[in-house]
C-alpha cells in the first residue's frame, strides 16, 4: 500500500504544475473539475474492484494509481480558479 501512495502522491506533484496552466487558461473549468472527479472516482472503484491477493497485480495498480494522481491534481487548482471567478481576486485573500 505504501508503494501506492507513494506513486500517488509523487504523480500528483508531477502533473500539480500543468493542471494549474490548464485550469488558468481554459473556459472549461466547471467542465474540466467534472471531469477529473468522476474520473478520480471511477479509478478508485476500479482500484478497488481488480485489487488481487498479495499484490498479483502491482504493476496494474501503480498505473491506476499513477493515472489518478494525474487526474487528480486537477482538482485543487480548478476550484481555486472557480472560486477566484466568484469572489474576484480581492475575495481570495
Amino acid at each position: 500500500a505504501g508503494i501506492l501512495f507513494v506513486v500517488f502522491g509523487l504523480s500528483q506533484f508531477i502533473f500539480q504544475t500543468p493542471a494549474g496552466y490548464i485550469m488558468d487558461y481554459t473556459d472549461w473549468k466547471v467542465g474540466w473539475l467534472a471531469v477529473a472527479s468522476i474520473t478520480t472516482t471511477a479509478l478508485t472503484l476500479l482500484t478497488a474492484t481488480t485489487a488481487q491477493e498479495y499484490g498479483g497485480n502491482l504493476g496494474w495498480m501503480i498505473f491506476i494509481k499513477f493515472f489518478q494522481g494525474a487526474i487528480t491534481a486537477l482538482i485543487p487548482p480548478g476550484l481555486n480558479s472557480i472560486t477566484q471567478g466568484i469572489v474576484g481576486a480581492e475575495g481570495m485573500t
